[in-house]
């Protein structure tokens, strides 16, 4: 006994050794990853030590000043293309200045002029390409810049690629026929291999180009969102068109499901909540409320028959409830509706089409948004009569007439059988 004590002890300790080295590993490995992650920090995005942060994203009021900023021009094999530049543009307003981007190439932007909003986008590409370039989010390139200088601080190569991508994708994806002028074959291949950008209509030098190599890189394989190039983030949009901003679905519970004691249950009511990309907001739960037409004491309950608490209904996450209706609640003979009413809750990016009253170019950018949607579901539930008699008596009086028709069957039977003899 005492030799078993021992062994026991013994591997005990050997186990909780083996513990102590995991931790070690596993407390140095912490410490080295924040070592590292500080140094990742410390460095920071930067091209030429020049600071790569998103700047903080700001809605759009209904109204603004529009403002030109620096016109680029593209460099594609080496060679400058002067057609079409493109022109950095800005909202101003209260102080403050976020970029809005062109969404008619062809016609003039509306420098100085007041700037109101139009109707909100539903092209679901759009938004989704939107809601995915700078300055809602940061775009990083794994090669170095030619020469960042001051333009790469005011974000303007985030600026052209953005403004870019959003006319490259309007011309592969027209929206309200020729609104949005679409630029020819060769425009948008010359914008597809562009490796870089330059103030100069004519000279090229490290004082005013920024870019990549020409001869292995163009800025639209090289620019990420994520892990999605800027050419793979368009394919990705073309696909969205025509897609629904958020969904928001009440399923179920339009039946009785079953009767135990005092109550009648609905079958399950499923919620579901989504909007058309993760990457273009959440969905954060739901309201659910009964509706006033329901009989006295209608609860929902979870699969336990525990009923929800006034708090837990403005702010559901569950994915699934029943309603529990008490069977004193309906007379006896009569069938009540009893109607569920949800709203879902979404942060959504949204966006609207800025217009001037001179139709000067029209502009826009999107924004975080709180949205809801509204959804309900309903059933009947009927209280039969009671007659009076219990279960067991019912029981009983079906046993009766089973034995009343069995014994009828064999009297009929005997009776033939005795009058063929």
């Amino acid at each position: 006994m005492e030799k078993i004590y021992i062994e026991n002890n013994q591997q005990q300790q050997r186990q909780q050794n083996r513990k102590k080295g995991v931790n070690t590993t596993t407390a140095l490995a912490i410490v080295l990853g924040l070592l590292a992650l500080a140094s990742v920090v410390a460095a920071g995005l930067s091209f030429r030590g020049v600071s790569y942060a998103i700047d903080d994203v700001i809605t759009l009021p209904d109204s603004f000043t529009g403002r030109n900023g620096t016109k680029f021009y593209m460099v594609v094999d080496g060679e400058i293309k002067t057609q079409p530049p493109i022109v950095m543009h800005y909202a101003d307003f209260s102080g403050k200045s976020i970029s809005v981007f062109c969404l008619e190439q062809s016609n003039p932007f509306g420098n100085s002029q007041t700037y109101t909003k139009g109707n909100e986008i539903t092209d679901m590409g759009l938004l989704y390409l939107l809601a995915n370039l700078y300055p809602n989010k940061n775009l990083t390139a794994s090669s170095e810049l030619l020469d960042a200088g001051n333009l790469n601080a005011n974000h303007e190569m985030e600026s052209w690629v953005s403004q870019a991508a959003i006319w490259y994708y309007l011309s592969k994806n027209p929206v309200s026929g020729d609104r949005y002028n679409t630029l020819s074959a060769e425009k948008l291949s010359d914008i597809e291999n562009a490796c870089a950008i330059t103030t100069s209509d004519s000279v090229i030098s490290a004082s005013n180009t920024m870019g990549f190599d020409c001869s292995t890189n163009t800025i639209f394989e090289t620019y990420k969102v994520g892990d999605k190039t800027i050419k793979q983030l368009i394919a990705t949009a073309l696909t969205k068109k025509g897609q629904t901003a958020t969904t928001f679905t009440v399923n179920g519970g339009n039946a009785l499901g079953k009767e135990e004691g005092d109550y009648f249950f609905s079958t399950e009511v499923t919620v579901t909540g989504s909007v058309a990309d993760s990457s273009l907001g959440s969905f954060n739960g739901y309201k659910v409320t009964i509706d006033s037409s329901a009989p006295n004491g209608t609860v929902i309950v979870d699969s336990t028959g525990k009923a929800f608490t006034s708090a837990q209904m403005n702010n559901m996450t569950v994915n699934k409830f029943y309603i529990r209706v008490p069977k004193a609640s309906i007379p006896e003979g009569s069938t009540k509706n009893i109607k569920i009413n949800a709203t879902g809750n979404f942060t959504t990016y949204t966006g609207n089409y800025y217009v001037t009253s001179s139709k000067a170019q029209e502009v826009t950018n999107v924004s975080l948004k709180t949205t809801s949607k509204d959804a309900s579901t309903q059933f009947p539930v009927t209280r039969v009569p009671d007659t009076g008699i219990s279960i067991s008596q019912s029981v009983y009086l079906a046993g009766l007439l089973v034995l009343i028709c069995g014994v009828g069957i064999i009297y009929i039977n005997a009776r033939g059988k005795a009058q063929e003899q």
